[in-house]
């Protein structure tokens, strides 16, 4: 059946090494797109979607050994876009968009918050990544996004 075909999964990694399935897709994604490159020879998911919609097996992907995130920004906090956002730092990190002006304000909607970006993280392993997201997190956001105080 998927012969001619991508599957996508998106799954949370927990500390414990669990393994937890968000969402399985019986079709490519482009949002991992960018990631898939990145990480697998032969990733390049564009070039495999073109391939499939004329009816050629492309070559199939393999690991690398790097590892990628792509991850996203929700705010649980109201308040002016450029209080809670430090632009220059969004401006000068590869792959990090910012969806909102500095005037725009954020109202967070329910319990996923409000979506104010994204960004992709590239890394040797997952430890790589943690730091990465760690170390940015705290210097691109002036408040905490949870609510909670910033040390």
């Amino acid at each position: 059946m998927f012969d001619y075909n991508l599957v996508t999964f998106q799954f949370f990694i927990c500390p414990t090494g669990k393994v937890k399935i968000i969402e399985a897709n019986g079709r490519g994604s482009m949002v991992q797109c960018f990631c898939f490159r990145e990480v697998l020879a032969h990733g390049d998911m564009v070039e495999a979607h073109l391939k499939l919609a004329q009816g050629i097996r492309p070559h199939p992907p393999v690991f690398t050994g790097k590892h990628a995130a792509y991850v996203y920004f929700q705010s649980m906090i109201s308040g002016r876009a450029g209080d809670i956002v430090d632009y220059n730092v969004a401006r000068s990190t590869p792959y990090c968009i910012i969806r909102l002006k500095p005037d725009d304000v954020i109202e967070p909607l329910g319990d996923e918050g409000a979506r104010i970006g994204q960004t992709t993280l590239i890394g040797d392993n997952r430890d790589s990544i943690l730091r990465q997201h760690h170390n940015l997190y705290h210097k691109l956001f002036k408040k905490d996004l949870l609510g909670v105080k910033k040390d």
